[in-house]
Parts: C-alpha cells; sequence; structure tokens
C-alpha cells in the first residue's frame, strides 16, 4: 500500500501556531523579561539587616499526583522605623521541584533566628531579597518564551501565505472575468480600424468605401 500524505487545514493550522505564539509571548513579555529587568536592577539595590523568622520545606501534590518541594524562607527587616517581612530568595522565585534536596539545601542555609543581609527595591521597599542576580530559573522562562512564541510564529507563516496566495489568484480569476470582450466586425472595417493604420489612412479608407457604395447603388439604379 502506498504511503497517504494527509494535508493538516491551514485554519487548523493557523490556529496552533497562534495558541503556541500568544503562550510564548505572553511567558516572555509578561513574566520573563520584567523579571530578567528586575533581576539585573537588583544588583544595585540598596541592603538592609534582617532576621529569618521561618525556614521551612514545604510540600504538595501537583496535577499529576507527584509530590514536589519548595523552600519557604520568611525574613523580617526594618526600613525607617517600619516592619517588613518577604519570603523571596530571588527576583522570580518560588519555583518548586520534586528533588528535596535543593529545597532542604536553601532552608539550611537560612536557619531561623540568623541575620541576613536582604537587598530590597528602593520604589517598592515591602519586596527584599537575599540573594541578587538573574537566577536560572528566570533564563529558562525568558528563553523558553522566545522558543514558543518563534515555533507559533513560523507554523503561522505557512498557512498565512497559503491563504494570501489564494485570495490573490481568486482576486485575479475576478478581474479578469470581468474584462469586456472586445469584438471587431468584419463587414465594417472602418469602424474597427486596425492599431496599424494612421488617422490619415483610415479616414482616406472610409472615403473610398463610401464611394464605392455610392457607385454601387448608382448601378443598381441605372440597372433597374
Amino acid at each position: 500500500m502506498g504511503s497517504q500524505t494527509v494535508n493538516a487545514n491551514p485554519i487548523t493550522t493557523l490556529i496552533v501556531g497562534a495558541f503556541f505564539a500568544a503562550i510564548g509571548l505572553s511567558l516572555f513579555f509578561f513574566y520573563a523579561k520584567p523579571t530578567l529587568e528586575r533581576s539585573q536592577a537588583s544588583k544595585n539595590w540598596p541592603k538592609v539587616t534582617g532576621v529569618v523568622k521561618v525556614s521551612e520545606v514545604t510540600q504538595y501534590r501537583n496535577n499529576d499526583k507527584k509530590m514536589m518541594f519548595s523552600p519557604n524562607v520568611v525574613f523580617e527587616y526594618k526600613l525607617n522605623g517600619r516592619s517588613y517581612t518577604s519570603s523571596s530568595i530571588t527576583v522570580g522565585s518560588g519555583s518548586s521541584s520534586s528533588n528535596s534536596s535543593g529545597a532542604h539545601r536553601v532552608a539550611n542555609e537560612y536557619p531561623v533566628g540568623s541575620v541576613v543581609k536582604a537587598a530590597y527595591d528602593p520604589e517598592e521597599p515591602s519586596y527584599a531579597v537575599l540573594k541578587t542576580g538573574v537566577s536560572t530559573g528566570t533564563y529558562v522562562a525568558y528563553y523558553l518564551g522566545l522558543v514558543f512564541a518563534g515555533i507559533g510564529l513560523m507554523v503561522c507563516a505557512y498557512p498565512l501565505l497559503q491563504i494570501a496566495f489564494a485570495v490573490f489568484f481568486i482576486g485575479a480569476s475576478l478581474t479578469s472575468s470581468a474584462k469586456p470582450q472586445s469584438t471587431v466586425d468584419a463587414r465594417f472595417p472602418e469602424e474597427n480600424p486596425s492599431p496599424g493604420y494612421s488617422g490619415e489612412a483610415t479616414t482616406q479608407m472610409m472615403e473610398t468605401l463610401a464611394s464605392n457604395r455610392s457607385s454601387e447603388i448608382s448601378e443598381g439604379i441605372t440597372i433597374q
């Protein structure tokens, strides 16, 4: 049996491509890019002394019923006589893993009661982190968004070209069928002068034909 080729519907392909592009662009512009920029800016944030109030590992089951682990470190700091609390290790932190060792390592790094140096956002003093700079997770989200957006746009390109060509050919066909077809009456060449004749030659031809017709009419009357 010969192999069968399945041609995808251009509209379906376009929808799938647009879906991937929407996911990638949303991830990139609404999370990855702002997080990356804020992470880079955190290197220059002012620092303040804080104290760790909570240090533990939380666990839960995800949608696949798989056990996930994440560190939960809460620290307190004061600015201008006002107390703040934060649970951000890095900018954009909050990721979980099925491997508990990483979560326990972070929790052990910041035991309860330990004094820490926290960097806070001068434009938003209530937001502070224990580690500045860009985390690996932020880079992953940044490039993952670009990849998804690129795949989606490439998938959209082919059906869009198909639709554009179809519209072009349909328009060309309608335009061609709407043009009137010119007809040339061989009996009256004077009414349809050949493009090769000049205006003077055409006038002479018409005069000759008129003279010939007058002669024919005269001869007919004479014969009768």
